[in-house]
């Protein structure tokens, strides 16, 4: 119950504002040109043939250039000693600036040069998490009022760039929105200055001035071409060696990368990345009207567990795309990549894209998460009839082209159509590449007890009659089964019979509903082997039947559904937490968890017991490997995750999830390199638990419009901004502190489901309270179930976030 992820790449700061990847331009002095004109991200409608070159006032390649205060076009650039400066030891093209107070700023000369011929200052940038800087642009109406380096008289444009990252950011500041229109106007120099972070560093990546375009030749639109991997608009199928696609737009890596090749024999291309952080690829179509597209598809591999981002550059409306105003982005990670190709479909559903309205402009692949070879086979739109394909590719250092294997529905809503019981393990795959978001739910309280979801249970029926005023009903199913021994045969009954709450006709509604993974929390004692250490059989005194329970949700119903299961190890040996969803082992409970190694033991044993027991189910999709860890030592719980990983590698590739400390659930919490992909790591989530009933615990938003603009921005903008790998919400509700109508739970739900579809999908919490199966007459913000009836949250809501 804390904060949140997923992984900010781009941003639109105001609707005149462009965003692009950093060294997203041409350069007219130190820099490779790409062969062909690239299309200005700037405006799109068609192929832009530039009338000049983008003016590189500073690329920060020399150490020794930046010591004598000079620029690449030669003019003074300085901190005047306010802040600490300097080329990255990392990179040869990175600045990189520490000020030192509120008051440190950083300039870069250009004399008195006209901007005819361009249209923006462009800069890539990053910084702490949050971080903001304002960037002034000193300028004169006319090249006779400058004075020498803008010294006097001169007048200053401002822009903030807010929501900084480590990732780097790339603005482009039109002249027109600084308010800079004048035809004879100069610009004398470009200053950074309040920095909200003091005493951490920021860097800086090629600063420039953009030029404009005047002449266009004409690309071409996609049309939907039927095959028999279904019906698809190509944009390019890497059949020749050319510099634009066959779209004829331009398409290229603008020299980011260390080599990018088109193998037209196999119809594919090769790319090499450079970097990780600054090298991309991408394909320009010009103002592509979407409204007979449904999405993107493409095939790619890379090294093995290695990952990328895709960049969907888009305008809201074609009108908007045409003045070359107001571009948006859209990221979606495949992660899970190997030496096989993958085939990938998004839908513009899944990135918040409206095909109805909207216009695509690029797309572009970066943020590779190795410096490996990497595949791209056929990129294309996706029309509303056609298929996205798991492709097999049988050798890829060989002549013998991709074959498309295996095919599954593309848009959200054949998504939710095509992945039926039939091919549940094609789901399961989806979700772990995550071409498909997990839509799921828990099974709360069912197999690890609950004691405030379980009201009218046989549990609860028992404790009133047994309990002498313990009060043992809130401290789980451990302490209750060792609290009264003498009347274990009832409890065991009582027991079984609560399982018994969740049936098959509840699998049967989800499906119906759209849900396409549960989420089942359980407790160490689901393992009937003897575990080691002081009291190897204490897994028996828990009640007998859960195991059995799991089998027929793993193996019978979820498959039978088309839904897929994840596992939640909520209870260790020795608890990792005092609350009864921790299984503590005593009305008092002591955390033993983290200080005997044999407990450790018993959870990595547990981890793999379960991959082991469901490796052949089509539905199991993996584990989380402690739930909210909290009484505990960090540092003992990270080497648990280390050690189960390797263990349940040795068995199974399935999910494996890992959960930060329970306070660390927000973006840059130290966690962001933790079992990476760059580290050969695969199918790894990081979950968090997004609640915003108990303030200020994830949030201080208490009133129904406070909970609804928290939601709407910063929710927002901390899911798509996490770095690391991806997050999921694998519990969220509808729990305010004060009472919501309504509608505006329905706002509520949407908001937080829209930020979690950044990371891998959510499960919310719960999907029924036992008092559920024989009362449905309310809205509980804490059941689906009830949400569900009550209209509170749809199907098609469900659907649509697949």
């Amino acid at each position: 119950m804390r904060l949140l992820t997923v992984f900010l790449f781009l941003s639109t700061f105001a609707s005149s504002i462009t965003l692009a990847a950093a060294d997203d331009f041409q350069w007219s002095n130190n820099a490779v040109v790409s062969p062909v004109p690239r299309t200005s991200h700037l405006h799109h409608r068609t192929l832009t043939k530039r009338a000049c070159s983008n003016l590189l006032i500073d690329n920060y390649s020399s150490q020794s250039q930046l010591d004598n205060r000079k620029n690449d076009l030669g003019y003074k650039t300085s901190a005047d000693g306010t802040a600490s400066i300097s080329i990255s030891s990392s990179s040869s093209s990175k600045l990189v600036i520490t000020p030192s107070s509120s008051s440190s700023y950083f300039y870069s000369n250009t004399k008195c040069q006209a901007i005819s011929g361009y249209s923006a200052v462009q800069f890539s940038i990053a910084g702490p998490s949050g971080a903001s800087v304002k960037v002034a642009v000193r300028y004169f109406d006319s090249a006779t009022s400058c004075a020498p380096y803008g010294t006097s008289g001169y007048k200053t444009a401002y822009y903030t760039v807010t929501g900084l990252s480590s990732t780097a950011k790339r603005v482009s500041i039109p002249f027109s929105s600084l308010g800079i229109t004048a035809a004879g106007s100069v610009i004398s120099s470009v200053y950074l200055e309040n920095f909200s972070v003091t005493g951490q560093s920021y860097s800086l990546w090629q600063l420039a001035l953009t030029c404009s375009s005047t002449s266009t030749s004409t690309g071409k639109t996609a049309t939907c071409t039927s095959s028999s991997s279904g019906s698809y608009g190509l944009i390019d199928d890497f059949s020749a060696t050319k510099s634009t696609n066959d779209l004829n737009y331009a398409t290229g890596d603008d020299s980011t990368c260390k080599s990018v090749t088109v193998l037209a024999s196999s119809k594919k291309i090769q790319i090499v990345p450079a970097s990780t952080s600054s090298s991309y690829w991408y394909s320009d179509v010009g103002c592509q009207a979407l409204t007979k597209f449904s999405g993107v598809q493409l095939s790619v591999a890379g090294p093995s567990g290695a990952s990328v981002q895709v960049v969907v550059s888009y305008y809201p409306s074609s009108s908007s795309c045409s003045t070359g105003t107001g571009v948006q982005t859209a990221t979606y990670t495949v992660s899970g990549l190997s030496s096989t190709a993958k085939r990938v479909s998004i839908p513009f559903s899944t990135l918040g894209i409206d095909s109805n309205s909207a216009a695509l402009a690029s797309i572009r692949l970066k943020n590779f998460s190795s410096t490996g070879t990497f595949y791209l086979w056929k990129l294309a739109f996706t029309c509303p009839s056609s298929s996205a394909s798991t492709t097999s590719v049988a050798n890829l250092g060989g002549s013998t082209a991709a074959a498309i294997a295996q095919t599954t529905t593309s848009s959200a809503a054949t998504s939710y159509a095509t992945y039926t019981a039939s091919n549940v393990s094609v789901l399961r795959d989806a979700q772990l590449d995550g071409s498909i978001r997990a839509v799921g739910v828990n099974l709360g309280g069912i197999l690890q007890y609950e004691n405030w979801l379980s009201s009218g249970s046989p549990v609860q029926a028992l404790l009133n009659e047994f309990d002498d005023g313990s009060d043992y009903a809130e401290k789980g199913e451990l302490v209750i089964m060792r609290a009264f021994p003498n009347n274990r045969s009832a409890m065991v009954t009582a027991f079984q019979q609560h399982r018994a709450v969740i049936t098959e006709a509840d699998f049967k509604l989800m499906a119906q509903y759209g849900i396409n993974s549960v989420r089942v929390p359980i407790n160490w004692g689901i393992m009937p082997v003897n575990s080691g250490g002081g009291d190897p059989d204490e897994w028996a005194d828990f009640a007998t039947g859960s195991l059995s329970v799991l089998d027929k949700i793993v193996n019978t119903w979820a498959p039978k559904y088309g839904i897929t299961v994840l596992l939640s190890m909520h209870g260790h040996k020795g608890t990792h937490g005092v609350a009864e969803h921790a299984s503590p082992g005593a009305a008092n409970p002591v955390v033993y968890w983290d200080q005997y190694t044999e407990n450790q033991q018993n959870s990595v044993n547990v981890a793999v017991y379960l991959a082991k027991r469901y490796l052949s189910s089509p539905a199991f999709l993996g584990i989380g490997m402690m739930n909210e860890p909290l009484n505990v030592a960090e540092s003992v719980v990270r080497q648990y995750f280390l050690d189960a990983y390797a263990a349940v590698r040795a068995v199974s590739n399935c999910l494996l999830v890992f959960a930060p400390m329970l306070w660390q659930q927000y973006p840059s919490n130290g966690w962001q390199n933790f079992l990476s992909p760059s580290d050969g790591y695969y199918n790894v989530r990081e979950e968090w638990h997004p609640y915003f009933c108990f303030p200020p615990d994830w949030s201080s938003a208490n009133t129904s419009a406070q909970i609804l603009s928290y939601t709407a921005n910063e929710l927002q903008n901390d899911w798509n901004g996490a770095p690391g790998v991806s997050k999921m919400a694998t519990e969220w509700s509808l729990a305010t502190p004060n009472a919501m109508s309504s509608s505006d739970l329905t706002q509520f739900a949407k908001n937080q489901m829209k930020a979690y579809d950044y990371g891998g999908g959510f499960y919310f919490w719960t999907w029924k309270f036992w008092a559920d199966s024989n009362n449905d007459n309310y809205i509980n913000g804490w059941s689906l179930k009830s949400l569900l009836t009550y209209g509170v949250i749809t199907k098609a809501m469900l659907q649509a976030a697949w």
